[in-house]
């Protein structure tokens, strides 16, 4: 059985971008995770180059294997790995207790060109998808970090945009009411079909 998580980008350069994450238990304390992103088409090229995702309430997951990802060359960002992204000084990445991908081109130092090669906020869908381990159970309400990247065209600067919020789950009451909606369409056709 699946868990599914949402949020949607509230504000900034990515706002209005639509993130779901899906979490399958792969056995024991293996799981899969896909992030899918569907983004917003915002009038500045921004590029998403990095996330990092707190999945759990104590030690952060290892990820294993990514499986799919846009295009470029992501890598896994673990927790206190000491990544230097792009922009963000002496800030190391992926935070404590916290793991996720990042595109290997985009760290400091790194130019234009190079960070433009991560997904382009354009109004498609992107989705990473990846295995994972936990060693701790896994944090029910999970939280998300996007590094977003674009050029000012007033001084040809890279600026740099981070949303940093919690996935929402679906309220046990809306799950009822979609459950009760089910069975009654269920119970609904047999009783068309038998009259």
């Amino acid at each position: 059985m699946a868990a599914v998580y949402t949020l949607t980008d509230p504000s900034g350069v990515g706002a209005g971008t639509e993130y779901e994450l899906t979490i399958t238990s792969l056995g024991g304390t293996s799981y899969k995770a896909v992030l899918t992103a569907d983004t917003a088409d915002t009038a500045t090229n921004v590029y998403l180059d990095w996330f990092q995702i707190k999945f759990d309430e104590g030690t952060a997951a290892i990820i294993g294997t990514i499986n799919l990802d846009p295009a470029g060359d992501w890598l896994a960002l673990q927790s206190q790995g000491g990544v230097n992204l792009a922009e963000f000084g002496n800030e190391p990445f992926a935070i404590k207790g916290w793991s996720g991908l990042y595109l290997q081109d985009a760290v400091e130092g790194a130019n234009f060109d190079a960070l433009n090669n991560g997904p382009e906020l354009d109004g498609g869908t992107k989705l990473w998808d990846f295995d994972f381990t936990l060693s701790d159970p896994l944090n029910p309400t999970p939280s998300l970090q996007v590094g977003y990247y674009y050029l000012n065209p007033a001084n040809g600067h890279i600026q740099t945009g981070r949303l940093s919020e919690m996935f929402s789950v679906p309220e046990a009451s809306a799950l009822l009411l979609l459950g009760t909606g089910l069975v009654g369409l269920v119970v609904w056709r047999r009783k068309k079909r038998f009259e």
